[in-house]
C-alpha cells in the first residue's frame, strides 16, 4: 500500500472535523435559528436547502481527500478542485464578513477553509511526480 500524502490526509481530517462542527455546533446556532426566525415557508425550505449543500459538499471533500490521500493518480485533480472550493467559501466568509457586519470575525469559519486551501496546495507537491519504477 502506498504511503499517505500527509496534508491531504490532514486535510481530509480537518474537513471531517469541520463537517462535525458544522452540523452539532452550527445547526443549532444557525441552521434552527433561520427555521425559527419566522421566514416564509419558501425561504425556510431555500435556508434549508442551502445548509445541508454545505453540509454535502463539506462530506464530499472529506470523503474524496481521504480516497486522495492514498491513491496518487487522483490527488492532483481533487486537491485542485478542493483547493479551489475551500478558497471559495473563504473568500465568500471573508467578503460577507467584512461588508455586512465590518469585520470577518463573527464568522470566523473562513480561517479553517484557508488552512485547508493551504493544506491542498502544499499536498499538491509531488502529487504529479510519476511513479518510480521497482
Amino acid at each position: 500500500m502506498t504511503a499517505p500524502n500527509m496534508p491531504t490526509l490532514i486535510a481530509a481530517g480537518l474537513s471531517t472535523l469541520t463537517l462535525a462542527v458544522h452540523l452539532f455546533a452550527g445547526g443549532p446556532e444557525v441552521h434552527q435559528s433561520l427555521q425559527s426566525a419566522g421566514l416564509s415557508p419558501m425561504l425556510a425550505a431555500f435556508a434549508a436547502v442551502l445548509w445541508h449543500v454545505a453540509s454535502v459538499l463539506i462530506a464530499v471533500g472529506a470523503g474524496t481527500l481521504t480516497i486522495a490521500a492514498y491513491k496518487p493518480q487522483f490527488r492532483p485533480g481533487v486537491l485542485i478542485v478542493m483547493a479551489v472550493q475551500y478558497a471559495g467559501f473563504a473568500a465568500l466568509l471573508l467578503f460577507y464578513g467584512l461588508t455586512r457586519l465590518g469585520t470577518p470575525w463573527p464568522m470566523p469559519q473562513w480561517t479553517v477553509f484557508v488552512i485547508l486551501t493551504g493544506l491542498c496546495i502544499w499536498g499538491l507537491r509531488g502529487a504529479a511526480k510519476p511513479a518510480t519504477p521497482v
